[in-house]
């Protein structure tokens, strides 16, 4: 039951259509297609971005329309985290990993034109995270 909330909110989220207030209290959606390679898997599917003031909340839906994961970054606090995040990932050192590597992650591409592709990799533990804009017609 709170899975399914979760993914309606974030479809909520990615669907509502925040309008700039002003430069102070900007709002913002974004959309990407992401793939995640870890050393033995991958995590593929829809990255929903919405931001406010100084935060954001970000859900990652995988394929079959499961939430892998959700977070909130706090770009004043430069912390992230973790709202839920699917059974086979929770381990504390996945989401200590997770945390550290979005921490780097979200505010390049809130900074980045919406247009712009963004490729990350965490070369010691070779994971890679790529972030392909969804154009919208």
């Amino acid at each position: 039951m709170k899975r399914a909330l979760l993914l309606i909110m974030a479809i909520c989220i990615g669907t509502v259509s925040l309008s700039a207030q002003s430069a102070v209290t900007e709002s913002c959606n974004r959309r990407y297609s992401v793939y995640v390679d870890f050393r033995q898997a991958h995590i593929s599917g829809v990255c929903i971005m919405s931001s406010e003031k100084a935060v954001t909340t970000a859900s990652i839906i995988n394929e079959f329309g499961v939430s892998a994961l959700t977070y909130r970054y706090d770009a004043e606090k430069g912390r992230v985290k973790i709202l839920s995040i699917m059974k086979a990932m929770n381990r504390p050192v996945i989401k200590g990993v997770l945390k550290r590597n979005l921490r780097k992650i979200t505010p390049t591409l809130l900074e980045q034109p919406k247009s712009e592709p963004l490729t990350y990799e965490d070369a010691s533990l070779n994971i890679r995270y790529r972030f392909t804009p969804i154009v919208e017609e």
